[in-house]
């Protein structure tokens, strides 16, 4: 599985827990080599989420914030990362690598104290 193979699960826990606040953002890192045409690569980036249909929000990072993301995060790399943030903005869970929607429900649940 990869990162883009488990956004279908991450989309059905933002349309589960929406009413109640949940939300789910997608972060692309498409610009991390400054080489790359930023209205090109958000051109891609928009077409290949709207294809898919997924309905949820794609924030394309910079490839000069990308290093700073990493560190306040405190990313490990190239494996998929999913984050639970609360309502302040604090990481509450953490999953390094693939998971499964029943993780991403998990993760949801701790973001939203539930």
């Amino acid at each position: 599985m990869s990162c883009v193979a488990e956004i279908p699960g991450l989309v059905q826990v933002a349309e589960k827990y929406r009413d109640q606040g949940g939300a789910v953002l997608l972060v692309s890192y498409d610009l991390q080599l400054p080489e790359n045409d930023a209205g090109q690569i958000a051109g891609q980036v928009r077409r290949f989420v709207e294809a898919r249909q997924w309905g949820l929000p794609v924030y394309i990072a910079q490839a000069a914030s990308i290093g700073a993301i990493d560190e306040h995060f405190e990313l490990p790399g190239p494996i998929p990362v999913t984050l639970a943030l609360d309502k302040d903005g604090r990481i509450v869970d953490r999953q390094e690598g693939e998971a499964e929607p029943a993780r991403f429900e998990e993760m949801m649940r701790k973001a939203l104290g539930l």
